[in-house]
């Protein structure tokens, strides 16, 4: 009789994993453990700016659409520059946006830079997706998008209780520690993954 072989386990096949994307998806969770200020926006412009809800929700607007439009420019840029250059320009220069917008205090300006900063920051998505793809075979593709989203969730069920907690002390600190994890996850990319 023939031997049977047990298909692998389905932690087996996330084990087997590239270690370049094992490395993606820590520093996803990192960036998005410290995605504090879309969490707390429309109190910090409404309460803390004093620029009302009507205003907020046009700040939340902008970002929305910095965000589309990023999607489309980051897949191009990554496609003509490489994987690599656009996460470390979207990253860094994310976490320089939010820097910036920690010390505005003019609506206007505020939500230009919050459209900038989306338009910059949303580009690593179609930048990790693309390096992802490039990473993985057919078959381990599905699993390496699905542990990908798991370390994006979990970086989303720890930002409410950090963010409340720096919220308490200053405003000011969700910027600073969102511009810090921005800048981790680029660093991680820096030191550790190489263009596919």
């Amino acid at each position: 009789s023939k031997a049977q072989v047990n298909p692998p386990s389905l932690a087996s096949m996330y084990l087997r994993l590239p270690r370049a994307v094992h490395i993606l998806c820590v520093g996803s969770f990192i960036n998005r453990a410290g995605a504090f200020v879309m969490l707390f926006l429309t109190i910090y412009v409404s309460e803390v700016l004093g620029l009302g809800k009507t205003f907020a929700s046009y700040c939340i607007g902008a970002f929305g659409l910095g965000a589309v439009i990023s999607s489309f420019v980051g897949g191009q840029l990554a496609d003509q520059f490489g994987r690599r250059v656009t996460l470390l320009f979207a990253l860094f220069g994310g976490a320089t946006s939010l820097v910036l917008l920690s010390v505005i205090t003019n609506g206007w300006l505020f939500m230009a830079t919050m459209f900038c900063f989306a338009m910059i920051v949303e580009m690593y998505r179609p930048a990790t997706s693309a390096m992802i793809s490039d990473l993985t075979s057919p078959t381990q593709r599905p699993h390496a998008f699905g542990l990908m989203y798991i370390a994006i969730n979990l970086g989303f069920a720890v930002a409410p209780p950090i963010g409340g907690f720096l919220a308490e002390r200053s405003f000011q600190w969700l910027f600073w520690g969102d511009a810090i994890t921005t800048a981790m996850y680029g660093m991680v990319i820096l030191l550790f993954i190489s263009e596919s």
